[in-house]
């Protein structure tokens, strides 16, 4: 390829005029294109079934094939390469053979675990919604009290009120007379609890436990001054109605695992340091930036996102940890899960997403339901950082914490008409 591109850059009696400006046009889209914006993702939709496979030279990764002038700033290594002329490598990357009269046909091969997949916008008018007034406002959620301690290997210990939309669901499981706690979930409003449906599979809902941090410290307290402090015992309520998203299958894989819990009676106090809400991902209702299309700078750099849970912290651990715990995993593409798990016929879905892969990173047994979170600011960044739930933990290899062992999430932004639909007053 790089004297089919010397050939159109250097040569211009071999070529036509039209071929030479597609050729400049593909660098002037590799240095001003950014994968962000509902204008970006209209345009660079793409059938992510149809990719055919390939090898990436030199490294001998997994890859796609994919075209050459439409979709480069989806593969950051080959964006870069084109950018800095070295042609050489782009000819050893390309799928077919060059087409001198034809350059957007052009496919190139970029490695799986570095496609930069976008993300259908959901187009729905929610804020018309009889319920939605029933959702926390930007000043209400998605605010922590305290900052977590120093990080530690395969995740960070929290502190109290670090995180305090989390949830435990306490369940009983036939034959056992003692709770357990398989899974967590998010607070959403003082009523409501999202988790994902497979925790139901097993086992009776017993009750929800709010405002725990260690589980060995029944009354956590958090230092708020010099003189100050504030304290509160762990909350715990009991299910009214469990609601289950009507098309998950239960089967391992199920793109609709998503559940919605209602407690009850309120939680007593939604504005206290160590019970308050996660904020949602209304994009247009709150101003919000494209959360998931902006978890990838315009670099190809992944933002990171947050897990929390009290899930194992080593595969060989036959429970979870006593401790809520935190990790960063960054945004994957779609592509990269369908990769990973296609030996176990597992299809990744436009209301999944993808996360994690990162040697000794991710979430694991413990963790189902938590949220995965992504720390960001509104349009016009007003009122400072939110944490949003962009996601639910749904499903992984058992091997937790492996080198290019992603975890699958549910997308919250394609079931927001689902949690609207089903919460209450």
């Amino acid at each position: 390829m790089e004297k089919y591109l010397l050939e159109l850059g250097c040569k211009m009696a071999n070529i036509t005029l039209s071929v030479f400006f597609i050729l400049f046009s593909l660098v002037i889209v590799a240095v001003v294109s950014s994968p962000v914006g509902e204008d970006f993702t209209e345009a660079y939709e793409t059938d992510l079934q149809s990719l055919e496979a390939c090898k990436v030279p030199l490294t001998g990764k997994d890859g796609v094939c994919i075209n050459l002038e439409t979709d480069i700033i989806r593969c950051p290594t080959l964006r870069k390469t084109l950018l800095d002329k070295n042609f050489t490598n782009i000819d050893e990357a390309i799928c077919d053979e060059p087409n001198l009269n034809n350059l957007n046909e052009t496919r190139v091969c970029c490695a799986v675990d570095e496609y930069i997949e976008l993300f259908p916008l959901v187009d729905n008018e929610f804020k018309a919604h009889e319920n939605f007034k029933l959702i926390p406002s930007l000043d209400e959620c998605g605010k922590s009290f305290s900052s977590t301690t120093d990080r530690i290997i395969g995740g960070t210990a929290v502190l109290p009120g670090s995180h305090p939309w989390m949830a435990r669901l306490g369940v009983v499981l036939p034959d056992e007379d003692f709770v357990r706690f398989p899974c967590s979930g998010s607070i959403i409003n003082d009523r409501h609890i999202l988790t994902a449906a497979h925790c139901f599979k097993q086992g009776k809902l017993i009750k929800i436990r709010l405002a725990e941090t260690d589980e060995d410290v029944y009354e956590e307290c958090i230092e708020v001054g010099m003189n100050t402090t504030i304290c509160q015992e762990v909350e715990d309520h009991e299910p009214e109605t469990i609601f289950i998203h009507p098309n998950y299958t239960g089967n391992v894989g199920s793109e609709n695992d998503i559940a919605l819990i209602r407690l009850k009676e309120p939680i007593r106090n939604l504005s206290s340091p160590f019970t308050r809400p996660v904020c949602l991902p209304f994009i247009d209702e709150f101003h919000l930036p494209d959360l998931e299309n902006t978890a990838v700078s315009a670099t190809g750099a992944k933002n990171l996102l947050s897990i929390q849970g009290w899930g194992k912290e080593n595969n060989e651990d036959t429970v979870g940890t006593t401790q809520l715990r935190e990790v960063y995993v960054p945004l994957r593409s779609n592509v990269f899960c369908r990769h990973v798990f296609q030996t176990a016929n597992l299809e990744i879905s436009d209301q999944q997403l993808c996360a994690g892969g990162n040697k000794d990173k991710g979430s694991c047994s413990g963790d189902s339901g938590s949220p995965l979170l992504l720390q960001s600011y509104t349009l016009d960044k007003k009122g400072g950082m939110r944490m949003f739930q962009i996601g639910v933990v749904s499903y992984g290899r058992s091997l937790c914490g492996a080198e290019n062992s992603p975890v699958v999430y549910t997308r919250v932004r394609s079931f927001l008409q689902f949690l609207l639909d089903n919460i209450r007053e």
